[in-house]
């Protein structure tokens, strides 16, 4: 029993380290963009590489200008008025007393970092953690030395897993081809890799239909992905649509998507999908899925897809960090007001805000922004205006009358025992 108990706590303690959440550094959100170019490798699923970049570029430099920011209406005629709870909290515009706009904005310092060489690729994907991983090669996953391409899809895994790194495919069949280092072409998986990475998160099964029903439609924008990144990412509605070319059927991967980006139907033709191996896990990365050769405008104009699948791909990789540290960051400002009103003796009206901070844990575990922003928004503001509770003048009543009943028996008591201690003494 000993030893199995000695192996169980082995076991654990090699387990890799689980992060939550990005570093703050001179007020801001930082992370790191780790673009995947090696010189000598090819690409496929994706045309123009430059433009690719581009749209890479574009997506970094826009959460930089605009800060991480989410828009929302507060209708609630309890809560409609602006109250300063929180430096990341801001009214934003609109007017009267039912309509009121409120905006979450995190300034962010995202660093681009161009990856042409195997030594920093290997590197990123052994040890980094908390980083968006672009490969732009498309459906080619590069091997490093000493690697098989099961393993390295392994280690590619694990990061996501264990030390919340986002793996970004920017278009075609992901994992279909293999480039070891060293080779001159690429090496056909086929499904298999798409599999042998889904299997980490129970999916080893699923495979992505090729030629699906709505092959010659157009999938439109999710209603989430507009209101979520409207304020930070404007451009996104040049990619208002896109093509159903390898799009993930969303009954495959239910559960685990934390943001559609394009879909119809049953299909996700983008999606910014959590991976973990636990539903009920908080602490993991996100692989991103780019499932469309063709983009379009909110026209139906053909857009730049090169530059708006990696637009897409990167912008998403950057929510799917940044908004998760901007939640934990909210959760833990309501949290510190709730128990600085606790300490205080400011217990009323200090469980509608424990209510409110509940209901917002549950919409970050689910990724609802909006929704988040809202509750944790109204948690604060009543925990702000919670008050020491008013005395309570029945309560005072009836101390008072159970204290002048205690005393006239107290006093009776004393009378009865002194009269007959009297007569006790008489009768001697």
């Amino acid at each position: 029993m000993l030893i199995l108990s000695l192996m169980c706590s082995f076991v654990f303690l090699s387990m890799p380290k689980a992060y939550s959440t990005l570093q703050f550094e001179d007020g801001k959100i930082k992370v790191d963009v780790y673009v995947i170019a090696l010189e000598e490798i090819g690409a496929s699923g994706v045309g123009n590489v430059s433009r690719v970049i581009e749209g890479i570029e574009g997506a970094v430099g826009s959460v930089n200008a605009k800060d991480f920011g989410v828009v929302w209406p507060s209708t609630n005629s309890r809560y409609a008025f602006y109250m300063n709870v929180s430096s990341y909290i801001h009214y934003d515009s609109g007017g009267g007393f039912s309509w009121t706009y409120l905006r979450t904005k995190f300034p962010v310092n995202a660093t681009l970092h161009l990856v042409k060489d195997w030594a920093t690729y290997r590197e990123i994907v052994e040890d980094g953690t908390e980083c968006v991983v672009v490969n732009i090669h498309g459906e080619i996953v590069p091997i490093p030395w000493s690697y098989s391409k099961e393993a390295w899809t392994d280690k590619i895994a694990e990061a996501m897993l264990y030390r919340n790194v986002t793996w970004v495919h920017v278009g075609g069949y992901p994992f279909y081809y293999a480039w070891y280092q060293g080779a001159t072409s690429n090496e056909t998986w086929g499904k298999l890799g798409f599999q042998q990475l889904m299997k980490h998160v129970g999916k080893g099964n699923v495979t992505i239909p090729c030629h699906p029903v709505y092959e010659c439609e157009r999938a439109c924008l999710s209603t989430r992905m507009e209101i979520y990144f409207s304020s930070t990412w404007p451009s996104i509605y040049s990619a208002h649509a896109a093509s159903f070319d390898y799009p993930l059927l969303d009954q495959d991967f239910r559960g685990l998507v934390a943001l559609p980006i394009w879909n119809r139907s049953d299909y996700h033709v983008g999606a910014v999908v959590a991976f973990k191996n636990q539903l009920n896990s908080t602490s993991h990365g996100f692989y991103v899925h780019i499932g469309a050769n063709r983009t379009f405008d909110c026209s139906g104009n053909p857009s730049d897809a090169d530059r708006f699948q990696g637009f897409m791909g990167c912008a998403t990789g950057l929510w799917s960090l940044v908004s998760r540290t901007a939640r934990e960051t909210l959760v833990g400002e309501a949290e510190a007001l709730i128990q600085k009103a606790h300490e205080e003796g400011r217990t009323d009206g200090l469980q509608s805000a424990r209510n409110f901070l509940e209901n917002a844990k549950n919409l970050s575990n689910r990724y609802f922004d909006q929704a988040f922003c809202r509750d944790i928004y109204y948690a604060m503001l009543s925990a702000v205006k919670a008050k020491k509770p008013e005395p309570n003048l029945l309560q005072f009543l009836f101390a008072g009358l159970g204290l002048g009943i205690s005393s006239a028996i107290g006093i009776g008591a004393v009378v009865w025992y002194k009269r007959k201690k009297n007569n006790n003494g008489e009768d001697q």
